[in-house]
């Protein structure tokens, strides 16, 4: 029983070790093998050409990127110009509105306050007037009793 076990021991290290010479000598013939080095330098020559292709296709979407970004802050730029000016117009048109409204009231008021002393200047005229003819009329009424025309 033993021996079976030695043949079935020594049997199965011979097949691993087959196996093992067999991987072995793939390996050694492969390396054996030489790979034609214009077809590599001309695969890596092509792998190189696509990878510049490549970094000059990223570099110009980024310099496009970048021109866009630009163009789109000039944009704002302008954008903001405008609306500080359109604010600051606003702004001004605000307070001369409110200015010649003022001065509008301002004017109304003094129109009113010259009418008001015209009024009262007149009133006072026709008071004096009044005043004139009464003493007109009396100086009149003593000088015709002085003289007896109203007798």
């Amino acid at each position: 029983m033993e021996e079976k076990r030695r043949e079935n021991f020594d049997d199965t290290r011979e097949g691993n070790s087959s196996k093992r010479q067999t991987r072995g000598d793939q390996a050694l013939e492969a390396a054996s093998q030489k790979l034609p080095i214009k077809d590599t330098s001309a695969l890596l020559e092509e792998k190189t050409k696509e990878i510049k292709d490549k970094n000059k296709s990223i570099a110009y979407k980024l310099l496009s990127h970048i021109k866009a970004a630009t163009n789109l802050k000039g944009v704002w730029e302008e954008c903001i110009l405008n609306a500080k000016v359109e604010f600051t117009l606003k702004e001004i048109l605000r307070i001369v509105k409110k200015e010649f409204h003022d001065v509008i009231i301002d004017s109304i008021k003094q129109k009113r306050q010259l009418m008001h002393e015209a009024g009262m200047s007149h009133a006072i005229d026709a008071g004096l007037y009044k005043d004139e003819e009464e003493v007109d009329n009396g100086y009149k009424q003593s000088t015709n009793e002085k003289n007896g025309y109203n007798q």
